[in-house]
């Protein structure tokens, strides 16, 4: 699933999801917006989702790679 997302530099939020929490997850441009591509297989499970969530809170919260 791709979300929209409002960031002003996605390769700076990607890096910050990998570096930061060790969470591999496509922030693509598409003309001029970007978004947040998720993927849901069989390793996958409700957990991880919350944990990706929280974490995409706490990034906004605590940074501007995220707006308000």
């Amino acid at each position: 699933f791709s979300a929209e997302i409002k960031t002003p530099e996605p390769e700076k939020l990607h890096r910050h999801f990998f570096d930061q929490y060790k969470i591999e997850i496509p922030v693509m441009r598409h003309g001029d917006k970007v978004y947040l591509r998720y993927s849901i297989n069989a390793c996958n499970n409700q957990k991880d989702l919350d944990i990706l969530f929280g974490t995409i809170k706490e990034i906004k919260a605590k940074t501007n790679l995220i707006g308000h």
